[in-house]
């Protein structure tokens, strides 16, 4: 599961591939959305790029 990647394979991900590109999906058959975004916030990442992921991005893409 999400949880068990390794923080710092997740921040290099993040880094790779930017946090204007990444959304947070609750669609995961193994994990809850609630572990997911428990997991997303031990991670070393700022309120604003949290908030990225969490739903900026998704309303940039959906334009709203």
């Amino acid at each position: 599961t999400l949880s068990r990647l390794p923080a710092e394979k997740a921040m290099e991900i993040i880094s790779k591939h930017s946090s204007d590109k990444i959304l947070f999906g609750s669609d995961c058959p193994w994990c809850s959305p609630k572990d997911i975004k428990e997991y997303m916030e031990t991670l070393p990442l700022s309120d604003g790029i949290l908030e990225k992921i969490f739903h900026k991005n998704a309303e940039k893409l959906l334009n709203k």
